[in-house]
């Protein structure tokens, strides 16, 4: 029971959230924090005073950097590089995003208006709308075309393209009666791809449009579509930038002939393009997750022997320790 007279006290508490985070999509799939990560906040703030730096204030939820109690004497910048949010991300617990739309415009909303409070206005008045607009509907006579109306849709419905050069340019649909036919973009302000996976793929008459079914839309992880299709492409050749210091990309399929130069079956190859930072250490557990899957599907070191139960489940160990790094 709620005591008598509680609801007339003033508000003690305000909504705030982590700014420039979110709980890593590879350990948190439902978007949750994860046990590892409330316990760290419960250690670093229980019983403590920090500082909140204010990134955006929408719909009365602010979106803060939290500081370390311990730096708040010792650092007087108060510098964002102490703060809790970078400690989820390089505990692993945590990943960069980009804040939603809105929350970006408040947050430069509230920069201008601290270098130049005179110069801007937070709040804008809606301009009025006319109320007293009569459009006369035209007449039977008037009406002698038939148009078909399509739609709504909605901004935030996602489309999809294919990645082999086969099939680049034509429309892909999804069947009508699948779950899967209407996606609507949960993260409209991260940049990074998704991919949809299809069991069934036809094609029709006219070769310009792809229809499939039986589809399931891979979790978004960043950097997944590249990694999937690296894990299992027969033969990988990577891009570099033009100083060779970071990868940009890679061409993925059946490889190429070594006496003529010329790539075997091109146009079912796929060209990727990185959208998220891959480093040595990644290919390196790329190839290991190679090995292991061929031990299992090449059975041994002859074609005619039988790999035994206690390797197969090795292998399987092995795969799963390293699909989770």
């Amino acid at each position: 029971m709620v005591a008598w007279g509680i609801k007339d006290e003033p508000e003690m508490a305000i909504e705030c959230v982590l700014s420039e985070i979110q709980p890593l999509t590879l350990r948190n799939p439902n978007g949750t924090w994860s046990d590892g990560a409330i316990t760290i906040f419960k250690n670093t703030f229980t019983a403590k005073s920090t500082i909140a730096q204010i990134y955006s204030v929408v719909g009365n939820v602010m979106s803060v950097n939290l500081l370390l109690p311990e730096c708040l004497n010792a650092c007087e910048k108060r510098v964002l590089e102490n703060s809790f949010n970078k400690i989820l991300i390089a505990e692993g617990y945590a990943e960069q995003v980009d804040e939603p739309y809105l929350s970006r415009d408040n947050h430069m909303s509230r920069e201008m208006a601290f270098n130049s409070p005179d110069s801007l206005q937070l709040s804008f008045a809606p301009e009025p709308i006319e109320q007293d607009i009569d459009i006369e509907s035209p007449s039977e006579k008037e009406c002698r075309l038939k148009v078909d109306l399509k739609g709504p849709k909605s901004p935030l419905e996602m489309s999809f393209y294919s990645v082999s050069r086969k099939s680049q340019g034509m429309d892909i649909n999804v069947e009508w009666s699948s779950v899967n036919s209407v996606l609507l973009d949960t993260h409209p302000m991260d940049p990074h791809n998704r991919m949809l996976v299809g069991g069934f793929v036809t094609q029709n008459t006219a070769g310009d449009r792809l229809t499939l079914r039986n589809t399931t839309l891979m979790p978004n992880i960043h950097g997944l579509p590249a990694l999937i299709t690296m894990v299992f492409a027969p033969r990988v050749q990577l891009r570099t930038d033009s100083n060779r210091t970071h990868l940009t990309g890679a061409i993925c399929g059946l490889g190429y002939d070594p006496q003529t130069k010329k790539p075997y079956h091109s146009e079912n190859d796929i060209e990727l393009t990185f959208d998220t930072k891959f480093e040595l250490s990644d290919l390196e557990v790329i190839n290991k997750l190679r090995y292991w899957m061929n031990s299992i599907v090449f059975g041994g070191l002859n074609w005619e022997e039988e790999i035994s139960r206690p390797s197969v489940c090795n292998a399987q160990a092995k795969i799963q320790k390293y699909t989770m790094e």
